[in-house]
């Protein structure tokens, strides 16, 4: 039997090692990889049914447990975000006024009144 130096053998070693470590993890990759494709067959729904379902059960218990509740908290949302952007709709000054009913039903200005004296005033 022949005897290598030290040298050599640790120049054969080395890659030796390398690459066993790297079959190794490439091994424990792949029988991870498929547990995890097993795993995914065995979901009975995907995550966007599952998402949908479970919204619609909370919205529900929600809604029959704190519905007086929400609806108030919407209500006074609603009226402070219309109390906030109100200022912003106003009209200018020097803008058109309200509109009539006679402008609104015909979408023309109403008819101008004229007067006419009468006889006694003259």
């Amino acid at each position: 039997l022949k005897r290598f130096r030290p040298e050599v053998m640790a120049g054969i070693l080395y890659p030796v090692l390398v690459l066993g470590g790297l079959y190794a993890n490439y091994f424990s990759t792949k029988e991870l990889d498929d547990i995890s494709t097993l795993e995914k067959t065995r979901r009975p729904l995907s995550d966007f049914w599952s998402g949908i379902c479970v919204g619609v059960i909370i919205g529900v218990w929600a809604g029959i447990n704190y519905g007086p509740s929400l609806k108030y908290a919407w209500e006074t949302l609603d009226w402070m975000s219309r109390w906030v952007l109100s200022p912003s709709e106003k009209r200018p000054p020097n803008g058109p006024g309200p509109q009539s009913s006679h402008q609104v039903q015909t979408g023309r200005p109403p008819p101008t009144q004229v007067y006419y004296p009468s006889a006694h005033q003259q």
